[in-house]
C-alpha cells in the first residue's frame, strides 16, 4: 500500500522488461514530488530504458522534422507502452481541476541548424511530460532561466501546476462582456521554458500530456497577467 501522501504510478506492465532497474519505484517518487504543497517545478529520471529498448525504439517510422503517426507510436511494442506510461504521469497531477478530455501523444524528429523554440509556458494541462533519444549535438531547455542539457534518454517532467496566475484572458470568451460576473480566474501553469539547439543538432522527442481543459491557446507568454 502507498505511504500516506504518496501518489502510486506504476507503468503499463507491457514497459517492464524495458525500465532499467528500479525506474517503476523512481516513477512514483516523481510523481509523488511533483504533488507536495511546494513541489518542484520540473523532475527528471535519466537512463529510463534498456539498451534493447532504445534499439527498438529506433524502428518507429519517425521522418527528419516530420511526426510519427500517433497509431503507430502506440502500436510499437515500446512505444506503445511508454507514450501510455508518460500518459499516467502526466494525468498524476493533482492541479489540473478538471477532467482530461484526452490524452496527446507526440513523437517528431527536430534536425536543423540552431533552432530555438522560445520561452513560454503551458496552460491549464496535466504534467508536461518529455522523452529524448536519438540526440545529437548540443541541446539545451532553459529552465526558468536555467540551462539544462538535453540528454538520451532521459525523461523530464515540466509540473502543470509549478505556478500559479490570472489565467482569465487565455479561456474561452474571455473577450465577452463580463463573461464571468467579475470574478478573475487563478490557474496553474508550467515553468517558463525555452529549447535551443547549439550548431547542427538532431533528436526524436516524445510528448505526452493531458489536455486538461478547453482554452483558446495552449502556449502563454512567460511573463503571467497579474492577480488582482
Amino acid at each position: 500500500m502507498p505511504r500516506y501522501g504518496e501518489v502510486l504510478v506504476r507503468p503499463t506492465p507491457q514497459l517492464d522488461d524495458f525500465l532499467r532497474g528500479g525506474v517503476d519505484d523512481a516513477i512514483t517518487e516523481l510523481c509523488t514530488a511533483l504533488n507536495r504543497f511546494d513541489p518542484p517545478p520540473f523532475r527528471t529520471i535519466p537512463e529510463l530504458l534498456t539498451e534493447e529498448a532504445l534499439e527498438k525504439l529506433n524502428d518507429l517510422p519517425v521522418p527528419e522534422n516530420g511526426k510519427c503517426e500517433e497509431e503507430v507510436l502506440l502500436a510499437h511494442p515500446v512505444g506503445g507502452p511508454l507514450a501510455l506510461t508518460m500518459g499516467k504521469i502526466s494525468l498524476s497531477n493533482m492541479d489540473m481541476r478538471s477532467e482530461s478530455s484526452r490524452t496527446a501523444y507526440s513523437l517528431r524528429n527536430e534536425t536543423g541548424e540552431n533552432l530555438v523554440l522560445d520561452a513560454h509556458r503551458d496552460l491549464l494541462d496535466g504534467h508536461a511530460v518529455l522523452f529524448n533519444y536519438s540526440v545529437a549535438g548540443n541541446w539545451f531547455y532553459v529552465l526558468d532561466g536555467v540551462r539544462y542539457k538535453i540528454r538520451e534518454n532521459e525523461l523530464i517532467v515540466l509540473n502543470g501546476a509549478a505556478e500559479w496566475g490570472d489565467i482569465t484572458d487565455f479561456l474561452p470568451g474571455h473577450d465577452e462582456e463580463d463573461p464571468f460576473n467579475g470574478f478573475r480566474h487563478l490557474g496553474g501553469v508550467t515553468m517558463t521554458h525555452a529549447v535551443i539547439g547549439e550548431g547542427l543538432t538532431s533528436r526524436n522527442r516524445l510528448l505526452v500530456y493531458g489536455d486538461g481543459r478547453e482554452t483558446t491557446t495552449t502556449q502563454i507568454p512567460p511573463q503571467l497577467p497579474p492577480w488582482f
